[in-house]
């Protein structure tokens, strides 16, 4: 079997692949909300569509994926020698770290690039939750 080089190209290409797949589950849940996986409870507003907005989602979700890839990378090439810990220890931990800067920042930027004013700690905390299922 071939082992994969951890490298920036193979961080790209998995962060291509997460970031579309998580777009993808986004858009259906955007299209159907609660509907795609509950019965209906009665009318719903019709939704709007922005592309920005998608491709914002979009370019995020794969910044993350791609920074946490590298930072992983990084982590699994040290020598393990040298720690108190298990190595997977310090990965997870610096993983989860990593993750919740990165998806705090990336939702502050995204907050303001799309003038999100109602309930703008929902989307803070709705970020984290997709960026740490990310990681």
């Amino acid at each position: 079997m071939k082992r994969t080089q951890l490298n920036y190209k193979t961080a790209l290409s998995f962060s291509v692949g997460i970031s579309l797949l998580m777009n993808l589950l986004f858009f259906i849940m955007f299209f159907y909300g609660r509907d795609a996986v509950l019965p209906p409870d009665g009318e719903h507003p019709p939704k709007t569509f922005e592309i920005s907005a998608m491709m914002t989602h979009l370019l995020f979700n794969f910044l993350i994926a791609f920074f946490l890839y590298v930072i992983n990378f990084r982590l699994l090439k040290l020598n393990h020698y040298q720690y108190k810990f298990p190595k997977w220890l310090y990965i997870a931990i610096i993983t989860f770290v990593c993750a919740g800067i990165l998806s705090y920042c990336f939702s502050l930027i995204q907050i303001h690039i799309q003038d999100i004013k109602p309930h703008p700690e929902r989307f803070i905390r709705g970020g984290m939750f997709r960026d740490y299922f990310i990681a």
